[in-house]
């Protein structure tokens, strides 16, 4: 339907109910669904499209960030069950000086598993010479985060890269 030239305003108006009443009439005997449902699919679909090609860009500016993650998590899973060391020499035969020595240490969350005693120098004193062995787990960032946390983190960098999940030894 081609518009007509010099109709006015309220030719115009009136051409264009025509126009849709011929869309409308047009719409109705074909199977397909609605005018309006179509217009909304293919403004969806663009959306859609627009959207993927955005995140794919998106995707490739990040992927350098992503595969450090993924390279740094899984260094983490491998600390995980690891010990840290510490040693501390405490020469004193008093009870409470040998205990200030344990607490201090305990508040840096270090637990002391054993303790080596030099022989008493008289019978019947106490050992005047300790060696204090502590030990806590090896810090890692992935331990300061709530498990739920870690778990769709490192789901999220594996699904991106279609890999499986590393296993510790």
């Amino acid at each position: 339907m081609s518009k007509p030239k010099n109709l006015g305003r309220a030719g115009f108006a009136i051409f264009v109910l025509a126009a849709v009443s011929a869309l409308a009439a047009e719409a109705a005997t074909t199977p397909s669904i609605s005018l309006t449902e179509d217009i909304g699919q293919a403004v969806r679909k663009k959306v859609a499209d627009e959207l993927a090609k955005t995140l794919r860009d998106r995707a490739a500016e990040y992927q350098p960030l992503l595969d450090s993650l993924r390279k740094r998590s899984s260094e983490e899973l491998q600390k995980i069950g690891q010990w840290e060391y510490h040693v501390v020499s405490a020469r004193t035969s008093e009870p409470a000086a040998l205990a200030a020595v344990l607490n201090e240490c305990g508040e840096k969350g270090w637990e002391c598993f054993h303790i080596i005693s030099a022989p008493p120098a008289s019978a019947g004193s106490l050992p005047a010479e300790h060696l204090l062995v502590f030990r806590k787990p090896k810090a890692f960032w992935l331990g300061q985060l709530p498990l739920r946390e870690i778990l769709r983190l490192l789901l999220s960098l594996w699904s991106v890269a279609g890999d499986t999940p590393p296993v510790p030894p």
